[in-house]
């Protein structure tokens, strides 16, 4: 056993029932590595085990948002600054190979150098409640999408006399006119119960998506007034604004962290003579969604957003390199408005 005066380094490859924990010394050498249970008395177990090598400088995790979340969150409330570990370094991992041990030790490792890693989010409950709606919003909203997809579907190939009668029927009258589809004995009895059962489906999600929107709203005004009141931004952009940025947002130095994080920062594309930026297609993928329907807002209802992407296009530039260049100026307009509502939480210092 290392002597305790020595810094260590964590790493932890994270699973549902248990976390295999390593420890590294500052110089990049691998200590030791033990499996652990993932609740509460193994995340003491664990760091009681780490301290007995020398003192814990930081540690890297893996999955830090899922089966890493309860030991992100002990170790923090721990004093140790915590990493979120991503993106396996492949090439080591095709030449020796992967179990828990070595994704441990090179968590540790990633940890140490500060490569494929960033500062763990930190887990507040009003903010963990509210992404947790969201995601239950998004995921009622994708159910009744395939429903309906899945009843228009079956509607094409009825027979002429059913689909003409229902297929001229606009959304909310057809799924109510499907709802209540009487089904009788007879070979078409299993399509109309078919339909009657997607029909159900949709308006009970209705009302869930209906009853989870209003809760995400009301969240996201008592949580986010400021990134509420810009142009644009609705309360679910706004929470996906959260989401990407996490309770922490001084984790992110600049408005120019929290830009690349929602991957609108300008990637240069140049050659030779050629002088390019393209748009950038890494980030979060949501929160680069939101900023471009927030920027095509602005375009329809801001004249000043109008003639900035008017002045662009009189460049040379074409309408996407102006929406680009837009959503690069709205991401730090978001930047800055979350910076102002979590200090009124209390969460930036």
């Amino acid at each position: 056993m290392a002597e305790n005066n020595t810094g260590v380094i964590i790493g932890a490859d994270t699973h549902k029932r248990s976390h295999t924990v390593a420890l590294i010394a500052s110089t990049g050498l691998e200590l030791a590595a033990q499996e652990f249970e993932a609740n509460a008395k193994g995340y003491k177990d664990a760091l009681a085990w780490a301290c007995s090598f020398g003192e814990p400088l930081r540690a890297g995790i893996e999955s830090t948002g899922s089966y890493g979340a309860g030991l992100c969150s002990y170790l923090i409330e721990s004093g140790i600054m915590v990493y979120d570990v991503y993106s396996p370094d492949k090439k080591r991992r095709r030449l020796k190979g992967k179990d828990d041990v070595k994704d441990a030790f090179q968590a540790a490792q990633a940890a140490l150098s500060y490569t494929r890693c960033a500062q763990a989010k930190d887990r507040n409950e009003a903010v963990s409640a509210v992404l947790a709606l969201e995601n239950a919003y998004c995921l009622c909203v994708r159910q009744r999408t395939a429903c309906i997809n899945a009843l228009k579907a079956e509607i094409v190939k009825l027979p002429d006399a059913m689909r003409a009668r229902l297929e001229p029927k606009r959304n909310a009258e057809l799924f109510k006119a499907c709802a209540a589809l009487r089904v009788t004995e007879g070979p078409a009895s299993g399509t109309r119960l078919a339909l009657r059962h997607y029909a159900k489906q949709i308006l009970s999600l209705d009302k869930e998506a209906s009853f989870l929107g209003k809760e995400v709203k009301r969240y996201a005004e008592e949580l986010l007034p400021n990134t509420m009141e810009l142009v644009g931004v609705g309360p679910h952009n706004a929470v996906t604004f959260l989401g990407a940025a996490g309770p922490n947002i001084g984790r992110l130095k600049t408005s120019a962290s929290f830009v690349m994080l929602c991957g609108s920062s300008p990637v240069p594309a140049s050659t030779g003579d050629t002088h390019h930026y393209r748009l950038n297609r890494g980030g979060n993928r949501k929160a680069n969604s939101a900023l471009y329907i927030m920027a095509i807002t602005r375009m329809k209802l801001c004249e000043k957003t109008q003639a900035y992407i008017a002045k662009k296009m009189s460049e040379g530039k074409s309408k996407d390199d102006g929406i680009r260049a837009l959503k690069t100026y709205l991401a730090r307009e978001v930047y800055n408005a979350l910076m102002a509502d979590l200090a009124m939480l209390g969460l930036v210092s």
